[in-house]
């Protein structure tokens, strides 16, 4: 406890804060400051601390535990109502005493850094390389967040499988709001395709908000003889295993939206995996495969040139850049969802304040006309969340998957 007063306390700054606020402040210093010279006179006596000391009044106090929510009431309280300040005496033993003093100043330098912040640069871990639609999503939104906070935020691209190298050196940083992960459905996936992680995507991470939803589209050649995806399906029923279906790398939300696909419709069709987009696209100009389902980014250029023609989307509601294009769900197989989604997390046990300061930042870029267009340009509906909603998807998006993953029997790395 006497390393808590003369270390602890000269590590604490005062934030240019209002006047209340900084009373407050400084008044709960004051009466740990007493408390301290008590110890200083006697540090002998740790049993039994008997202690006389000025105290807020019921106004003040109610103000303090607001700022201050773990301060003990029994501690502070007045005894008097009338809201003068009272002289009264308490009894408490050591340990306890040491106890929640020591979160009380913990609880101080944690107000302090959050008024402060950010005092410096930001860095974002992208786990995708540069110029990748998650890159691109990532420095849309962390341009307007600097702007309104007047701090950079430096992107980091870290890419690897499974999202690890970034995903581990956002892990082990300090939770201190100076280190953000871009990460997605892409961990969620990742859940269920590795033995074993370096970190755990729940419990290493604390939720900010999602940013925007990736919607993924069926494609076919311009002169295929599918005109719809309803033909498409009906082909596939009435010919078991003749419908070769093209998509990213197994493991990737492509194919596993194609799985997931042949489940729900209850249809036999070969998925032919591709290690990127153009492949894909090249194999169905060239007759390799019938239809391929791909990341709307990724072929937007395309379906503007005509060059590719889209049948379906797979998310649960048409794209606003799609909007005659119809839905998996519309075109037969009712229930039908799938997406890729992107969303920033920080470390665990990021103070709560920093938490809700970036949550706010970010929704606030995704509000902005200019940001909602940028990302649309890119295939990519702008959609913010609270920290708690984020917390949910994710569960939800590990236990999807998991499912689709054991029944398609893909082997684990």
């Amino acid at each position: 406890l006497h390393h808590y007063f003369r270390q602890g306390f000269s590590q604490v700054t005062n934030p240019p804060i209002d006047s209340l606020r900084e009373t407050r402040v400084m008044t709960l210093k004051t009466r740990l400051g007493n408390l301290g010279n008590v110890l200083d006179e006697d540090r002998s006596q740790c049993n039994l601390l008997q202690l006389e000391s000025p105290v807020l009044s019921n106004a003040e106090f109610a103000a303090m535990r607001a700022t201050v929510s773990i301060m003990p009431r029994t501690a502070l309280l007045p005894s008097s109502n009338d809201g003068k300040p009272v002289r009264r005496k308490y009894r408490m033993s050591c340990t306890r005493l040491s106890r929640w003093l020591g979160l009380v100043i913990a609880a101080l330098a944690t107000l302090t850094s959050a008024q402060n912040y950010p005092s410096r640069p930001i860095r974002l871990m992208v786990p995708y390389g540069a110029g990748s639609i998650g890159d691109i999503t990532a420095r849309i939104v962390t341009q307007k967040m600097s702007e309104n906070m007047g701090q950079g935020i430096v992107v980091d691209n870290r890419p690897s499988a499974g999202l690890i190298v970034a995903s581990v050196a956002a892990a082990k940083s300090e939770p201190d709001g100076y280190t953000l992960l871009h990460t997605g459905n892409g961990a969620a996936l990742t859940v269920s395709m590795f033995k074993e992680l370096p970190y755990d995507i729940v419990k290493d991470f604390a939720p900010l908000s999602t940013l925007g939803f990736f919607d993924i589209v069926v494609i076919a050649a311009p002169d295929s003889k599918f005109n719809s995806f309803a033909e498409a399906i009906a082909y596939a029923k009435s010919n078991p295993n003749k419908l070769d279906i093209g998509s990213l790398n197994i493991g990737s939300t492509q194919y596993l939206a194609i799985e997931l696909f042949k489940t729900m419709g209850s249809l036999r069709a070969q998925t032919i995996p591709y290690k990127a987009p153009a492949a894909a696209i090249a194999g169905l100009r060239g007759g390799e495969v019938q239809i391929v389902f791909e990341s709307l980014g990724a072929v937007i250029g395309q379906l503007r040139a005509n060059t590719v023609k889209a049948l379906a989307v797979a998310a649960n509601k048409r794209s606003a850049l799609l909007p005659t294009v119809p839905t998996i769900a519309e075109s037969g197989v009712a229930g039908y969802h799938a997406a890729s989604w992107a969303a920033f997390v920080a470390p665990a046990h990021t103070p709560q304040p920093i938490i809700l300061r970036l949550n706010r930042e970010i929704n606030a870029a995704l509000a902005t006309p200019e940001v909602k267009q940028r990302m649309l340009d890119v295939g990519v509906e702008a959609r913010g969340s609270t920290p708690e909603q984020l917390r949910d998807l994710m569960a939800s998006e590990i236990a999807k998957w998991k499912e689709v993953i054991d029944r398609a029997g893909i082997p684990k790395q």
